[in-house]
């Protein structure tokens, strides 16, 4: 039987939990936009984001204008639609909900191509910068972390080099107790989240587990070729993989996990906690939390090129520059945005609304 374990989880130590938990505040839940109401600016997408992006636009200040709350962002998993301007706009009122970075990119430059006026940007953690019609923006407003997470009594070992996490992600490892486990040759499963996911994209590019360079193609779905002992977007229940919950991993199973994410989880500041009980894995002997740990990644929010570079803007696209555009913008300078991306485990970085470097063009 395929035993899964619930029970909370650790840090990689005690007092680096105490730290960040006395760092980081008390709890409180990051809903759709609440309080309820049309604001200007919708925006869906990454699940990674989703938590920071919804605090900092439900703060009364941290991404308002003139006391006016302009951002209203949607989860990306919850009730399967979403009415984005609150029934002000009849083609608004049941849009599929987006779940992660990829659905929301594609839902935002369906409603750009549609001229509905439905979606007025993205969250993303990963970055897609193929051309588009229109064009795309992905401004960064922050950094992570990301390593691997195993359960606390995982047969994984809790630091392991990069070498050796490749290694499980591309099925080359030996098996890690002979014939002990739940499962035939090999004996662990290395997990990768849902197809659309920008932790899953980011965790099989070239700074992480680099399949291409290995020679491995992942499908969107189904056995990869190649690397058979991967879960590839669902395990072995067929339960879909969402990125940064361990409740799905047992002691035989690796995942990649947002160091954001799961802090945010252990201090209580996201309200849902869906940790399981892992516990987060160190490489190449680097402490995760570290500011120059292996593996970490910018995050960003999208917008398009023609609302980010008008030169006379609207009223809608004057509110996107203030709050997302250039080091001056609100996001990152602005003291409420700058304390809750902080509260959320994630670093400053100093390109903070930069427009020039990624776009879609």
């Amino acid at each position: 039987m395929n035993t899964k374990f619930r029970t909370f989880g650790a840090l990689v130590s005690a007092g680096t939990t105490l730290a960040i938990v006395a760092g980081l505040g008390a709890g409180v839940a990051h809903a759709d936009p609440s309080p309820a109401g049309d604001r200007p600016i919708a925006m869906v997408g990454s699940e990674t984001t989703t938590p920071v992006i919804n605090a900092l636009a439900n703060d009364a200040s941290a991404l308002a204008i003139g006391g006016v709350r302009q951002v209203a962002s949607f989860n990306a998993t919850g009730s399967a639609t979403i009415d984005t301007h609150a029934g002000t706009i009849p083609a608004c009122t049941a849009i599929t909900r987006p779940n992660g970075s990829s659905a929301g990119r594609t839902a935002f430059l369906a409603s750009l191509t549609a001229a509905d006026g439905c979606i007025q940007g993205a969250r993303a953690s990963s970055l897609s910068l193929g051309a588009t019609t229109p064009d795309l923006v992905y401004i960064p407003f922050g950094r992570e972390s990301i390593t691997f997470a195993i359960t606390n009594t995982s047969a994984f070992g809790k630091n392991l080099t990069m070498a050796q996490m490749r290694g499980f992600f591309r099925c080359t490892s030996a098996n890690l107790l002979g014939g002990g486990s739940p499962y035939s040759t090999p004996n662990y499963r290395a997990m990768l989240p849902q197809n659309g996911s920008g932790t899953r994209s980011y965790w099989i590019g070239a700074d992480a587990i680099d399949y291409a360079g290995a020679g491995i193609t992942v499908p969107n779905s189904g056995p990869v070729p190649g690397a058979a002992c991967v879960q590839n977007g669902a395990d072995e229940n067929s339960t879909l993989i969402e990125e940064h919950n361990g409740s799905q991993v047992n002691n035989f199973e690796i995942v990649p996990m947002s160091v954001a994410q799961w802090t945010s989880q252990t201090s209580g500041v996201i309200s849902t906690d869906v940790r399981g009980s892992t516990r987060l894995g160190q490489l190449d002997s680097k402490n995760p939390f570290a500011t120059d740990f292996g593996l970490q990644r910018d995050v960003y929010n999208v917008f398009s090129a023609t609302d980010i570079d008008a030169a006379t803007p609207t009223a809608l696209q004057q509110s996107i520059q203030t709050l997302f555009k250039g080091a001056s913008s609100q996001i990152c300078t602005n003291a409420a945005s700058v304390a809750i991306i902080k509260r959320f485990g994630l670093f400053t970085v100093s390109n903070c609304g930069d427009t020039t470097s990624h776009r879609s063009l």
